[in-house]
């Protein structure tokens, strides 16, 4: 004989252990929303991840698919084109185990906690920089970063994986592609707080940012010169 427990619908089945849904229980209304194994109810994120998630699962729980996508590409055009990043949003923090020296591979947090002692057991919060080596070598603890080092490209790789994991079964891929290419055409590259840019006399307000596609088509076909113009 089978009893009722409990029902899901929706329901975004993505791996094994891995899915969220609304779950009805038996004699409890309205719904909850369950999610296990994903990124949302993880602790080993940057906090935007998991927001960003939350609502986009929101949206979908509704059969809003619309809605999620213009959510993503509203967060990827922060990163991607918002001067001053909040370093909040973007730090991780894992737990030290044991001692530093005591680890053979060490892991970003264990390289940050080798600067900044940190007590066992004691969570380490650290930042991806946009500094040049492994992540390791980028990572730096919030207090030795300021916001023009985050490195916006690392940032929005993980965003774009962990939310692809969740979107590619909801819409067509030339949707998913145009939602995870918001924000590229006025991309945040440097700016003058850059050592090489300090180093050339450029302002701290200075930005650069990434020439839209068809103006530097313009530019190059300006450039080009035939025979007759040539002598």
């Amino acid at each position: 004989e089978l009893e009722f427990e409990k029902v899901y619908a929706p329901f975004l089945l993505l791996k094994k252990k891995r899915y969220v849904g609304n779950k009805f229980d038996e004699g409890r209304s309205p719904p909850v929303l369950d999610a296990k194994g994903v990124e949302m109810v993880r602790r080993d994120n940057f906090p935007l991840l998991p927001a960003t998630m939350q609502q986009c699962v929101k949206h979908l729980m509704e059969n809003d698919v619309d809605s999620a996508l213009r959510h993503v590409a509203s967060v990827l055009t922060y990163v991607r084109t918002e001067e001053h990043l909040d370093t909040a949003l973007f730090t991780i923090s894992k737990e030290l185990t044991k001692p530093p020296s005591e680890y053979s591979a060490k892991p970003p947090h264990v390289v940050v906690a080798t600067r900044i002692p940190h007590a066992t057991h004691e969570r380490v919060p650290y930042v991806v920089s946009n500094a040049y080596g492994n992540i390791g070598e980028k990572a730096k603890h919030p207090t030795e970063i300021q916001e023009h080092e985050i490195d916006r490209e690392w940032y929005t790789l993980q965003l774009q994986k962990s939310l692809q994991r969740l979107l590619v079964y909801c819409c067509p891929e030339s949707k998913l592609k145009q939602t995870f290419a918001a924000g590229k055409e006025n991309e945040i590259f440097s700016n003058g707080k850059a050592p090489i840019l300090v180093a050339l006399g450029a302002t701290h307000d200075r930005v650069c940012r990434k020439r839209k596609q068809h103006e530097s088509s313009q530019i190059e076909k300006k450039r080009q010169m035939t025979l007759n113009q040539f002598f």
